[in-house]
């Protein structure tokens, strides 16, 4: 295991880091993170991790990790949350770091069965009348015989019919399987299984931490592992939420039955039947006056019946498929019908733990209404824990002591109380400084001990290297007053984003609360400047970011997913705009349920919830400005309540230390003297 001296050697000036990775440059926060990691490893203790923007995070932790399973026999787990950060880390990062150190370690990434091609179902799809003809299916075909992974990553054309050639759980026959031999995900997993080092994503990780928990002697998605290291942690809560949780989607039960009318054995007017009554079922949620809400606040009084027949005729419709399964002759049909049997009957399962009402109060179950692309609505039912705390402590740390958090925005309020208390970690106790890392901020006091009071996390908080003091400058008009739903105020925030786009001449990111202010801020941009305006929505995320950095004056205007995880270095990026503070939504089911709960045990919802939640997702939204050391530019928030509100001193504080202004003349000075 990796000392600290070794650690301080090996990212120091002359060490290997140094001397082999191009563009390296020792940073005391950096080192600071890897000894913690180091720590949490070789103590068998979670570890939780904040280390601001220019730190080198994946190096922090690829170091000791590397390390510690040089000197064991174990495997360790590497989960993010985005593809992004995934491949980064897969084919540059590891690579770099393996080299440098010289390590015999072998690395291989993981991603779940969706993502690669299966032959079974594209041997069943080239006799299907959908695929007759069609252009794209041919590619795909061709592709397959060319392609060494099957990864749908590896494309370069979209096709709209993945889903139905994908490999998937209900319809794979494992080693059964005649092309079991060459399946492409069966060769990934075995390829990682042969490796100590294995790069997956949240969702993974967490769909087969449900597994191992429903089935411990059960088959899994994930090899077994004795370390883990979340990156981009602070998505872990969420992301391990819904995995414990169970969604209903409107279209589920349509889709297999599409998929069942290609069989001639059924008849269509037994599926037909099926649907009439699923759509009756969901019909109050559909037609309901809210987008989303509680499911107990629709009146769906025949919910219960409806339900329950839905449930009986899937069920039917299973033994019917086994029937045709047992009776035909034909290979691709009963192994079709086979795999649509275990899809209705997992259906039916599934649809039958929902009710009007919670049956307990371990979740809530509530409902939420989309547009779809295509026109129409989708509806979808969602079974929601209240805590995923427990959870994670009985299929989790219970089975390994090496989980490590981290990320660049993981501390509220200066400690780690509110993702401990999450995450079923324990804050330190006043006597337990030595847990915590950091000099700065100080080691937090006074917190109460987590629910879990056996588990103890060692603790560590690094700022960025970056000067945000002579880089950078934070403005918050006054003059706007606070966030308002008038057309008068949209008029008046909209006139100041005009400004500051002006002053900044464009290379600018426009960061939204709400898609409504995204497009009239498209309207006006687009009538005011000659810049290109790029809006989400208009084409993939990622497409969007490479022609904005490539305009080198282009202003993207983005809502949720463009508040974390976009890199865009140099002068392309000179301004961030939030429009407003990212609170959550306050009529959000998931909100008021969770502050129901706080409010029922005597505590402070808005305390503990609202304000850790929304510092996290400002500080995530700041961090899209400055990338790299020479980066230079400004933040505008667009929320007078940073002044004027009582929480308006933490989030200031929360965010990296530089000047702030109210008065626009500073902006237009800031830019003036920019270099260039």
């Amino acid at each position: 295991m990796a000392s600290s001296s070794s650690l301080t050697r090996l990212f120091g000036k002359n060490g290997p880091l140094s001397k082999r990775l191009p563009g390296f440059a020792p940073r005391a926060e950096q080192t600071a993170l890897a000894e913690a990691i180091a720590l949490g490893l070789t103590e068998s203790r979670p570890c939780l991790a904040e280390a601001g923007t220019g730190v080198g995070k994946s190096l922090a932790y690829l170091v000791p990790l590397l390390r510690w399973l040089e000197k064991t026999d174990g495997r360790a787990v590497i989960s993010t949350h985005t593809l992004a950060l995934q491949s980064q880390l897969i084919e540059r990062d590891i690579p770099a770091v393996l080299a440098a150190l010289e390590s015999p370690i072998e690395a291989a990434v993981l991603k779940g069965r969706q993502n690669f091609l299966c032959f079974q179902e594209l041997e069943i799809a080239s006799g299907e009348l959908w695929t007759f003809g069609d252009p794209t299916f041919k590619n795909i075909q061709r592709w397959s015989n060319e392609t060494d992974t099957g990864d749908v990553a590896e494309l370069d054309f979209s096709y709209t019919g993945w889903s139905e050639i994908a490999a998937h759980p209900d319809t794979c026959r494992h080693r059964e399987c005649r092309h079991y031999d060459k399946c492409f995900y069966y060769k990934a997993r075995k390829n990682a299984e042969q490796c100590r080092l294995i790069v997956v994503n949240h969702a993974l990780f967490f769909a087969d931490l449900r597994l191992r928990r429903q089935a411990p002697d059960g088959p899994t998605l994930l090899p077994t592992y004795d370390a883990v290291v979340f990156d981009e942690a602070h998505h872990v809560d969420d992301v391990a939420t819904r995995a414990f949780g169970l969604e209903w989607g409107s279209r589920r039960v349509p889709i297999l039955l599409s998929r069942c009318k290609r069989l001639s054995q059924l008849k269509p007017q037994h599926l037909a039947a099926i649907d009439a009554i699923h759509q009756r079922l969901l019909d109050p949620y559909l037609a309901a006056h809210n987008y989303e809400g509680f499911m107990h606040e629709v009146d769906a009084p025949q919910f219960r019946e409806l339900r329950d027949a839905v449930t009986v005729s899937l069920d039917a419709l299973a033994k019917d498929l086994i029937n045709i399964a047992e009776t035909t002759t034909k290979p691709q049909e009963k192994e079709k019908a086979v795999g649509l049997a275990k899809t209705a009957t997992r259906l039916s399962t599934e649809l039958s733990a929902f009710h009007t009402e919670p049956q307990d109060d371990s979740y809530f179950l509530w409902y939420h209404n989309r547009q779809m692309r295509g026109g129409g609505m989708l509806t979808t039912l969602v079974r929601t824990p209240y805590d995923i705390a427990p959870t994670l402590q009985d299929a989790l740390y219970s089975r390994i002591e090496r989980v490590s958090f981290v990320s660049a925005t993981l501390a509220t309020g200066g400690g780690f109380e509110s993702t401990a208390k999450r995450l079923g970690l324990t804050s330190p106790k006043e006597e337990d400084e030595d847990d915590f890392l950091s000099s700065d901020p100080p080691p937090p006091r006074g917190y109460p001990a987590g629910a879990w009071g056996e588990v103890r996390a060692i603790q560590v908080i690094q700022g960025s290297p970056f000067d945000y003091e002579k880089n950078s400058l934070l403005y918050v008009p006054r003059h706007l007053g606070p966030p308002a739903s008038s057309e008068e105020y949209a008029e008046r925030m909209l006139f100041e984003v005009q400004t500051l786009v002006g002053l900044a001449k464009g290379r600018t990111f426009v960061l939204f609360t709400s898609h409504r202010m995204l497009s009239l801020a498209k309207e006006r941009l687009k009538a005011s400047f000659d810049y290109p305006i790029f809006a989400q929505g208009e084409a993939p995320n990622a497409r969007l970011v490479e022609s904005f950095t490539k305009a080198g004056n282009g202003v993207l205007l983005g809502t949720s997913s463009f508040w974390e995880g976009v890199d865009v270095p140099g002068d392309a990026l000179s301004l961030v705009i939030l429009d407003k503070l990212p609170f959550p939504t306050p009529d959000s089911p998931p909100l008021r349920a969770r502050e129901a709960r706080i409010k029922a045990s005597g505590g402070d919802a808005f305390a503990e919830f609202s304000m850790p939640t929304t510092e996290l997702r400002l500080k995530q939204g700041v961090g899209r400005l400055l990338r790299t050391t020479t980066d230079r530019g400004v933040v505008a928030i667009l929320d007078a309540r940073l002044w004027s509100k009582s929480y308006g001193k933490k989030l200031f504080d929360a965010l990296p230390p530089c000047p702030r202004t109210d008065q626009i003349a500073q902006v237009e000075h800031f830019f003036a003297a920019s270099p260039g």
